[in-house]
């Protein structure tokens, strides 16, 4: 399963009836799915779910009973912090070489 199906199915355990207030009424699992999947593309957008998902860990969302939620939200959170890394990289790349021209 990719990052941004884990990260959705993530934020569905945990606080589903909030997730389900979030939806629009005809917007699937998919749809949001996909909305995720473009907004992973922006660096500062990527690293408000790192922020969040650090939040929860810490604000007790996720104490210390939940061991495989805590696990999973502390894999999401190292594999949304490398592909912030990786994004910011690419842009910074973008920029210089713009920037060269």
């Amino acid at each position: 399963m990719d990052l941004t199906c884990r990260l959705v199915n993530f934020i569905i355990e945990i606080d589903p009836y909030e997730y389900r207030n979030g939806l629009d009424e005809n917007e699937t699992d998919q749809d949001m799915i996909d909305q995720y999947r473009e907004l992973l593309k922006n660096p500062l957008l990527i690293r408000s779910a790192i922020d969040m998902l650090e939040e929860m860990m810490k604000n007790g969302t996720l104490d210390e009973s939940n061991i495989e939620e805590r696990k999973e939200c502390k894999s999401l959170i190292e594999e949304l912090s490398r592909l912030y890394r990786e994004t910011v990289t690419v842009q910074s790349r973008k920029i210089a070489e713009r920037s060269a021209r």
